[in-house]
């Protein structure tokens, strides 16, 4: 039921005396019911339109056939046809079958001008058989189609720090390494940029996932780069099986990110962690080892240099009841809240208010929970490594190379 003016209904000689006159009428009627009529509509269509509340269809459309004879008896519209351009052809050749990935090809295309990326900025990587991560462009380095990321948003950010990290010759071989490593376990890694407080990335040594922090997002590729190749360092220690609260680890990753920023040319900004690192490299070199052990996050770290094999497992045994307790903590906390909740549901809580305590209080104590039993397990994990003779010597054979590693860098270094 259209709410505009009614036009007039004109007698049929007026029609088609003055076939103007009704285009005129047509193209000035407000809309009724659900579409307006086209602009300088021929006067043939018009005096053979039933009603001017339909939609009226394109002429391509199939319609019936009209008598023979009919077009003649009708006047000539006064409003010219407009002509279709010279460029088009009359007929255009049928388009060729596509191949049975197009729509997904037109799919990935058309999600990435949604989110406002070029077609060229997919860095997500990309295996031959169906996956829910988009696929990466076919101008991507091959070596990317191991690699995932989490937003699309920031493919373009991580293709530009992971370019800048093969100009270095510490970087290419990084990547290499990693490469290896991913396709032997046929298990791409994937990347996330997160918000981050008190680094600039770290490995969770649970997942695998590689997270970034935002700000790297605003820097330098070249800059970023050697944090970038620091934390791919990690993912391959990971995979060789050594003990997580090894110093030895954190430093081998350091020895990397100074080499990397030299190749580049990198001098970080005055109060970077990097700048002070750098700067302290070039010092005593034991004094470095310390400097470095005393304070990153490394202080409860067991390092080769420092402790003999039982000194470790003593340590280990001693934090393993620690994180035990905590577990225990964190499980009771748990219970009390789901018991909390339950008694919530059973005296029949708004269900509003049953989802507020549900997020702030419920999930954040299992939550907790997650993180005490992820620690639990890295150290448990350590003790069953140190404990067999062969984890012990690998991780001897490992320390001792990082070592000679830091002695010829540092020897090179001034």
């Amino acid at each position: 039921m259209g709410t505009g003016t009614r036009v007039p209904l004109l007698p049929l000689s007026l029609l088609l005396a003055a076939p103007s006159l009704v285009s005129a009428q047509i193209r000035t009627a407000p809309m009724l019911r659900s579409a307006l009529p086209v602009p300088g509509l021929p006067m043939p269509l018009v005096s053979l339109a039933p009603s001017l509340s339909r939609p009226l269809l394109p002429s391509f459309l199939a319609a019936p056939a009209l008598p023979a004879g009919a077009n003649a008896a009708l006047p000539k519209p006064v409003v010219p046809v407009v002509a279709a351009p010279a460029s088009v052809p009359a007929a255009l050749p049928a388009p060729e079958a596509l191949p049975a990935s197009a729509p997904e090809a037109a799919k990935t295309l058309s999600d990435q001008v949604r989110s406002g990326l070029p077609p060229d900025a997919l860095f997500d990587g990309s295996r031959a058989e169906r996956s829910s991560v988009r696929p990466e462009p076919a101008a991507a380095p091959k070596l990317y189609s191991w690699f995932r990321i989490a937003d699309p948003a920031h493919a373009a950010a991580l293709a530009a720090i992971l370019e800048a990290a093969e100009e270095s010759a510490t970087g290419r071989a990084t990547l290499s390494k990693l490469k290896a490593k991913l396709r032997s376990r046929k298990r791409p890694l994937v990347f996330e940029f997160t918000k981050q407080v008190n680094s600039h990335a770290y490995v969770d040594w649970e997942t695998d996932v590689v997270r970034l922090g935002t700000s790297m997002l605003k820097e330098d590729p070249a800059h970023a780069a050697p944090v970038l190749i620091h934390e791919l360092t990690h993912v391959i220690q990971k995979s060789r099986r050594l003990p997580y609260h090894a110093f030895e680890l954190e430093l081998e990753a350091f020895l990397v990110t100074l080499k990397s920023a030299r190749e580049l040319g990198v001098t970080y900004k005055r109060g970077d962690f990097m700048r002070a690192t750098q700067l302290k490299f070039k010092g005593d070199l034991d004094e470095f080892i310390d400097w470095l052990h005393a304070g990153h996050d490394q202080k409860e770290n067991f390092r080769l240099l420092s402790g003999s094999r039982d000194e470790f497992l003593r340590k280990l045994e001693e934090r393993l009841d620690a994180e035990a307790k905590k577990v225990a903590t964190a499980a009771r906390t748990v219970a009390r809240r789901q018991a909390t909740y339950e008694q919530m549901k059973a005296a029949s809580y708004l269900p509003s208010a049953l989802e507020n305590y549900r997020n702030q209080e419920l999930e954040p104590a299992r939550e907790k929970l997650r993180s005490a039993q992820g620690s639990y397990g890295l150290v448990e994990r350590d003790l069953r490594l140190l404990r067999s003779v062969n984890g012990y010597l690998r991780y001897r054979h490992f320390a001792d190379d990082v070592r000679a590693m830091a002695k010829r860098l540092h020897d090179s270094w001034n």
